[in-house]
């Protein structure tokens, strides 16, 4: 079907982006290349490097990403497989954005706010939800709907606010960091926000957000049996598949 609304127009953007995670989806990496060169999607730029390092096509990955630190220097996604890439090959990251992502790893513990935790809880149980829900990291686990802060409890407001005071700590704790990331932070706040509930076994896939700045998370309940770090959130540069040297 993607290929005949391409013959029906070849500047299908749009589709050029579907056709090109189509076949990377089932590991025909070159033609995955082919359509995302084509594809104006704001995180096709980042998945040609993806495709060019899966390819092992060193020479043209370098430029490719060269050429990207001079006209895209803010994208999330270039970031996150530059990072990996450099470590990877025991080499520099030239992306400026964030060279060191994990260097950027603040913990916080705001159980000693005002927060009503059992009130949140049986708010956030009333929005309506899905089992694993489609195009989402959520595996064996039930995933909100739409944006958890455009509802109106109080207690998710309060909620809000403790997050946006925590990216303020946040933003402020790194600041003498002179990077991308810190140097060119936005200058309005927009929170987007889900809620995951998983069960027995249940999990998210490695992933980051390419079209947020800042990404977090908040516990609202964990299991009484754990042991150890079970159940926390793990960080790595991996993610997306990418082809471990």
């Amino acid at each position: 079907c993607y290929e005949k609304a391409l013959e029906l127009n070849p500047e299908f953007n749009e589709v050029h982006n579907n056709l090109a995670n189509a076949f990377n989806s089932i590991g025909e990496i070159k033609k995955a290349l082919l359509h995302f060169k084509k594809s104006k999607d704001y995180r096709s730029v980042a998945q040609v490097l993806e495709c060019l390092y899966e390819l092992d096509e060193q020479s043209e990955y370098q430029e490719h990403l060269k050429h990207l630190c001079k006209i895209n220097p803010l994208n999330r996604r270039v970031s996150a497989i530059s990072a990996y890439v450099a470590c990877q090959n025991f080499s520099d990251n030239p992306y400026d954005f964030c060279k060191n992502p994990l260097d950027f790893i603040k913990i916080s513990n705001v159980g000693k706010s005002d927060l009503n935790l059992n009130e949140l809880e049986k708010d956030v149980s009333k929005l309506p939800s899905i089992w694993n829900l489609y195009n989402t990291a959520t595996k064996s686990g039930y995933h909100t709907v739409g944006n958890l802060f455009q509802s109106n409890f109080n207690s998710i407001a309060k909620l809000e606010q403790i997050i946006k005071n925590e990216i303020e700590l946040y933003k402020n704790y790194f600041s003498k960091n002179n990077c991308g990331f810190i140097t060119s932070w936005p200058t309005k706040t927009n929170l987007t926000g889900w809620c995951v509930s998983l069960s027995k076994s249940g999990h998210l896939e490695s992933h980051i957000h390419p079209s947020g700045w800042l990404s977090g998370v908040f516990y609202l309940k964990m299991p009484k049996k754990i042991k150890g770090n079970e159940g926390y959130l793990e960080f790595s540069l991996h993610g997306h598949n990418y082809k471990i040297i």
